[in-house]
C-alpha cells in the first residue's frame, strides 16, 4: 500500500483558451495601462517641444527633435525587455520553478542596466559621447 506524499495536493492542469472566454471588456481592462502610458509619453513630447520652442531658440528645438528619437528607441528597448521579461519570468513561475525564475530576473536587471548605460553613453554632455564627438557640437 502506498502512502500519500505530504505536501500540496496535485491540482489537475487545464488548458486555458483565452478565445472562449476574453470578452470586450477584459481586452480593455488587459490593454489601457499600456494605452495610458503612450498618452502619456506622446503629451510629455508635445509638452516638451512647447516649452523649449516659447522659451528657447530655434537651436534648441531642433536639438530636442533629432534627439527625441533616440529618447523613443531607449524606451521601446527597455519596454521590450519589461514587457517580454514579465511574460517569461511568469511562465516560469507559474510552473512552479521559483529559483529559474529569479535568474530570468536577475538576468533581466543586468541586462537592462547594461544597454541603457551602453546606449545611454552614445549620447553624453560635455561632447565626450559617440554622437557629440562625430558632430562635434559645442556646449
Amino acid at each position: 500500500m502506498r502512502r500519500a506524499r505530504a505536501g500540496k495536493p496535485k491540482v489537475p492542469q487545464e488548458r486555458i483558451h483565452l478565445s472562449d472566454h476574453f470578452t470586450f471588456g477584459k481586452l480593455i481592462k488587459f490593454v489601457s495601462p499600456s494605452i495610458i502610458m503612450m498618452v502619456f509619453v506622446s503629451v510629455y513630447s508635445v509638452v516638451d517641444g512647447v516649452f523649449v520652442s516659447n522659451y528657447t531658440d530655434e537651436l534648441a528645438f531642433a536639438a530636442l527633435n533629432l534627439i527625441f528619437p533616440f529618447i523613443m528607441i531607449l524606451g521601446a528597448v527597455g519596454f521590450m525587455l519589461g514587457t517580454g521579461g514579465n511574460a517569461v519570468v511568469s511562465k516560469v513561475l507559474g510552473e512552479g520553478d521559483n529559483e529559474k525564475a529569479n535568474q530570468i530576473f536577475s538576468m533581466l536587471v543586468y541586462a537592462t542596466a547594461i544597454l541603457g548605460t551602453v546606449l545611454g553613453g552614445a549620447v553624453c554632455p560635455r561632447g565626450k559621447g559617440f554622437v557629440c564627438r562625430r558632430t562635434r557640437t559645442a556646449y
